[in-house]
């Protein structure tokens, strides 16, 4: 497949399924939020020089990058 097709696809399906969405985050969703971001203040404490791969994600939105 080639890469022209992949972009047009891509589009087509951020364009039929909206993000961030427009619901709310359900209650699971806070739950492994809170949970994941005191795992990645533990391990920040640490060491700061940490890299976390947001992968298959939709969109990235809700991450937070600190320069």
């Amino acid at each position: 497949m080639s890469e022209k097709t992949i972009t047009q696809k891509t589009k087509e399906f951020y364009e039929q399924y909206h993000f961030p969405g427009d619901r709310p985050i359900d209650q699971d969703g806070l739950i492994f939020l809170r949970k994941f971001s005191k795992a990645v203040e533990k391990i920040t404490s640490r060491n700061n020089n940490v890299r976390i791969l947001d992968a298959g994600c939709g969109t990235g939105n809700k991450l937070k990058k600190e320069a």
